[in-house]
C-alpha cells in the first residue's frame, strides 16, 4: 500500500484536496448496472449539485444518458444517498508509484529532487494519468455497448492518450458517433483540468468500502469475524 494515500485516507486529509466538478464510476456487480455520478458547484454557495447518469438507459437515438439532478448540502457530501448508492460498488482506483525524491547524487550522498517534481508527482498521486486512462476505457466500453459497434484497436489501457485514439477511432470508422462521444467525455469525463484535484473514486473509496461490508454482515451475519470490520483499502490496485 502507497503509505502517503494511506496516510491521507486515516487522517482525512485527503478530503481537503476535493476540487468540483468531478465524476465517480460505478457498476452493480449483480446486475451489471453502470452508473456516473458527477458532482459540481451550485448557485447556492452551501449546496452542491449531484447529477447521476443512467448509462444503462441510453439508447441509439440518444446523445447522452439520461440523468437526475439533487441538491445536497455541502456537509452531507461523503453521506449524501444520491452518491452512496446501496448495491453499487466503485470502478478501482489505479495508482502509480510516486517518486519519494530520494536520489544519489556523485558524491554518493542521498539528495532531494526539486520542489516543482515533487509537487507534480504529489498531485498525480490523487488522480494518476493511469487512473484517468482505466476511467476513459471504462466509459469507452460503455459507450460502444449502448451504440452497438464494434471496434479493433490495440491500445494500453495505462498509458495511450484515450481521447486522441478514441476520437480517431470514431472519425475514422463511425463520423456518425463522434459527437457524442465528445458529449460523454464533456459531462462525464473531462470536468476538471486541476492537477490538484482528487479522484472520485478515491474520495469515495471508504464509504463504498463500509457500505460493503455492512451488505456482507446483513447477507452473512454468521461471518463476521474481527478482521471484517477493519479498515480495508484493498480495493485500491497499487501497481
Amino acid at each position: 500500500m502507497n503509505l502517503a494515500i494511506e496516510y491521507m485516507i486515516r487522517s482525512k486529509e485527503l478530503y481537503c484536496n476535493v476540487k468540483f466538478p468531478f465524476s465517480v464510476f460505478i457498476e452493480n456487480p449483480q446486475t451489471t448496472e453502470k452508473r456516473v455520478i458527477t458532482v459540481c458547484e451550485s448557485f447556492n454557495e452551501k449546496k452542491l449539485v449531484v447529477r447521476q447518469w443512467f448509462i444503462d438507459n441510453c439508447v441509439i437515438s440518444d446523445m447522452v444518458p439520461s440523468f437526475s439532478d439533487y441538491e445536497i448540502n455541502r456537509d452531507e457530501l461523503r453521506d449524501s444517498k444520491h452518491i452512496i448508492i446501496p448495491k453499487f460498488r466503485l470502478l478501482k482506483y489505479f495508482h502509480h508509484s510516486f517518486d519519494t525524491g530520494k536520489k544519489q547524487n556523485s558524491s554518493g550522498l542521498m539528495a532531494s529532487i526539486d520542489e516543482l517534481k515533487y509537487n507534480s508527482g504529489f498531485e498525480s498521486l490523487l488522480n494518476s494519468k493511469k487512473h484517468q486512462s482505466a476511467k476513459a476505457t471504462w466509459l469507452w466500453n460503455s459507450f460502444k455497448k449502448v451504440y452497438e459497434f464494434q471496434s479493433k484497436n490495440n491500445t494500453n489501457i495505462f498509458y495511450d492518450d484515450k481521447n486522441e485514439i478514441y476520437a480517431r477511432i470514431l472519425k475514422n470508422q463511425f463520423p456518425h458517433l463522434l459527437n457524442n462521444w465528445i458529449m460523454w467525455r464533456k459531462y462525464m469525463l473531462d470536468l476538471s483540468n486541476d492537477p490538484g484535484s482528487v479522484a472520485g473514486e478515491l474520495f469515495f473509496h471508504e464509504e463504498y468500502k463500509n457500505m460493503e461490508k455492512r451488505e456482507n454482515y446483513e447477507q452473512n451475519p454468521s461471518q463476521i469475524n474481527k478482521f471484517t470490520i477493519k479498515k480495508d483499502y484493498s480495493g485500491i490496485e497499487w501497481f
